[in-house]
C-alpha cells in the first residue's frame, strides 16, 4: 500500500482492474478501517487523505469509540452541555470526569481506548467506624474532585472497602484499583496493609501486602524488622497532589451483556492505626498496556 495522501497513492487490487484512491473508497468503508484503530490513531489516520480526515470526524466513527451505553449513564447531566459532535462529547469525557450518586463517584474515559474509568469517593466507600468521630473525620480538601474526604484518626483496625458492578466496566478489559490518598505528615510506623481485588464472595485471588509510606527512612530507623517493606509496592505522586497505590487487577470479560457480579476492592491492615492518612477514593482504570 503507497502513501494516500492527495498526491494519488492507492491500493492495487490482485484482479489487475487498475489502481483505486483511498478518495475512491465510500466513507463507510473508512470508518469501518478506523473503528479498529484507538481514538488517538484514527485522528492521526486522519491526515492520510480527505475521505479519512471527513471519516474521523464523523459521528458514526465517534459513536464506536463511546461506549455503547454512554447515553444511560450521562443522561442530563448538568456537568456536560450538549455538544454538537460525537467527537466533541468524546474529547469532553475524557477531559473531565462526571459526577453521580450523589457525588460520591465519578466517571470518565481513557483518551487512548475509550475504556472507561472510575472513581469511588470515600463516600461511596464502605469505611469501618466511618460514622464515629473519634475514628474518622470527614474534610473538605482543595485538591479533591470531591465535596469530602476522610481523614484518618484512630481506628482499632483499618477496613476500606469498594465495590462496583461488573457491567459499569469496559468489557475484555485489565483494570487496575488504585488507593488515592494523602499523608498528611511523616509517621514513624510503617503503614503496611493486605489489599484484594476481585468478584465479591469469591476467595479467588491472594491478598498483596503493600506500604502506603512514600518515605520509609523514619521507619527504618526505629525498627528492627526494616525489610519488611523490601520488594512492596509503593506510592506514587499524582499531579493532582495526591498519592496512588496499586491494589490489584481484575479482568472484566462479560461487560453488559452478563457482567452482573459485583467486583470488591478491599485495603485491610490489623492492629491500630492512628492517623496521617487522607482518603480520597479509589480510582479503576484500565491497566498499563490496555
Amino acid at each position: 500500500m503507497e502513501d494516500g495522501n492527495s498526491g494519488g497513492g492507492g491500493i492495487e487490487f490482485a484482479g489487475g482492474i487498475g489502481n483505486t484512491s483511498f478518495d475512491d473508497l465510500p466513507e463507510g468503508c473508512i470508518v469501518n478501517i478506523l473503528s479498529f484503530a484507538t481514538p488517538v490513531d484514527a485522528l492521526r489516520l486522519s491526515r492520510v487523505s480527505s475521505v479519512f480526515r471527513s471519516s474521523a470526524n464523523s459521528d458514526a466513527l465517534w459513536d464506536r469509540f463511546l461506549p455503547s451505553d454512554y447515553d444511560s449513564i450521562i443522561p442530563n447531566s448538568a456537568e456536560l452541555p450538549s455538544f454538537s459532535s460525537k467527537k466533541e462529547l468524546f474529547r469532553a469525557l475524557c477531559s473531565r470526569p462526571i459526577f453521580f450518586d450523589d457525588c460520591k463517584k465519578s466517571l470518565w474515559l481513557d483518551k487512548e481506548s475509550g475504556k472507561k474509568c472510575y472513581m469511588l469517593g470515600a463516600r461511596g466507600l464502605s469505611i469501618e467506624s466511618s460514622d464515629s468521630p473519634h475514628h474518622w473525620a470527614w474534610i473538605k480538601d482543595k485538591d479533591s474532585r470531591f465535596p469530602e474526604v476522610a481523614e484518618l484518626k484512630s481506628v482499632p483496625a483499618l477496613d476500606i472497602r469498594g465495590e462496583i458492578t461488573a457491567s459499569m466496566l469496559s468489557p475484555g478489559t485489565n483494570y487496575a484499583a488504585y488507593l488515592v490518598y494523602k499523608l498528611q505528615r511523616n509517621a514513624f510506623d510503617c503503614l503496611l496493609v493486605e489489599t484484594s481485588v476481585g468478584v465479591a464472595g469469591a476467595d479467588i485471588l491472594a491478598p498483596a501486602t503493600i506500604c502506603l509510606n512514600i518515605d520509609v527512612e523514619p521507619f527504618w530507623h526505629h525498627h528492627r524488622n526494616s525489610n519488611a517493606v523490601l520488594g512492596l509496592k509503593r506510592p506514587k505522586k499524582r499531579r493532582d497532589k495526591w498519592l496512588e497505590i496499586e491494589l490489584g487487577e481484575y479482568f472484566n470479560e462479560a461487560g453488559k451483556s452478563g457482567g452482573l457480579e459485583p467486583v470488591a476492592i478491599q485495603v485491610k491492615a490489623g492492629g491500630e492505626t492512628r492517623g496521617c492518612v487522607v482518603i480520597e477514593g479509589i480510582e479503576i482504570r484500565p491497566a498499563i498496556g490496555q
